[in-house]
Order: structure tokens, then C-alpha cells, then sequence
């Protein structure tokens, strides 16, 4: 599949706060195929409020199949911050995600939105990554290319 023919798929979730049943969410979004039908169709983005923190099961099973942009060096200048999301008032823990397919992305930063208006609009901060399409960046090279070699 081309680039021009694949499409991004962005899919958001909301776990359990209840360790197994999270873990049982977690290990459906594998088994009943939702990330990888999503991956036959493009570059996968997954995203929300998982409720594990990095070392938990839960976070483990999403992090052996798919890249944590906070933990992923980032490709550009801009330095990734791993920080807590929740709760939004005095964060303690990093519970809410953003994964990609490998391979796909480049991770120029990840940084979580720690002001008051965030923390007035949820119990949870929000967390940003600015990614960039591999593909479209190595099309882009390559189309550059061959338009410098014909001229």
C-alpha cells in the first residue's frame, strides 16, 4: 500500500480504573484485532486514558506492541518531558498515553499542558505530541529528488 492510498487511524480509549478488566480492555484492542485491522489501513495513533503507569501490566502489554511518544527520543531538537497527567490539580501519576505504530512517526516532543486553564477543565492534563508521517517525509525527500536530478 502507497502512502497516497493509506490512511491515519487515530483511535482513543478510556480503560478501567479496575486492574483486571483494564488488562482485559487492554489485551481486546489486540486479540479482537482493532490495532492491527486499523494498522492494515495506515499509520496507527492510540491514544486517551489508559489508567496504568509505565511498569504496571496493563502499560507493558501497550508498550511491547506499540511506541510510547513520551519514552521515544525525540527525532527534532525539542526534548520530550515524561509527565504525570492526572490529577490535573497536583499531578502524580502518568496515566494518560499517546502510542504509535513503529516505524510510522517521528517524535519531535511530547509535553503535557500544566496550567490552570487545564487544570479547571478536568481531572486529567492534557498531553500533546507533534509527530510527523515518516512516509510522507521520505515521499517528500524523494520527490525533491527527482525534481533537483531533472532540472
Amino acid at each position: 500500500m502507497s502512502w497516497e492510498e493509506s490512511r491515519l487511524q487515530i483511535l482513543n480509549t478510556h480503560l478501567s480504573i479496575y486492574p483486571k478488566e483494564r488488562y482485559e480492555q487492554a489485551a481486546a484492542l489486540f486479540t479482537d484485532g482493532w490495532i492491527d485491522e486499523a494498522w492494515k489501513c495506515g499509520p496507527v495513533i492510540l491514544a486517551g486514558d489508559f489508567n496504568p503507569h509505565p511498569g504496571m501490566d496493563t502499560y507493558e502489554l501497550m508498550a511491547k506492541r506499540l511506541l510510547d511518544v513520551q519514552i521515544s527520543p525525540p527525532s527534532g531538537t525539542a526534548k520530550s518531558a515524561r509527565s504525570s497527567t492526572w490529577i490535573s490539580r497536583r499531578p502524580l501519576v502518568r496515566i494518560d498515553h499517546i502510542f504509535t505504530s513503529h516505524n510510522d512517526f517521528c517524535v519531535h516532543s511530547a509535553r503535557v499542558i500544566d496550567s490552570q486553564l487545564a487544570a479547571n477543565a478536568s481531572d486529567h492534563l492534557p498531553l500533546v505530541a507533534d509527530l510527523e508521517l515518516v512516509g510522507l517525509r521520505n515521499e517528500a525527500l524523494a520527490t525533491n529528488r527527482n525534481q533537483a536530478a531533472s532540472t
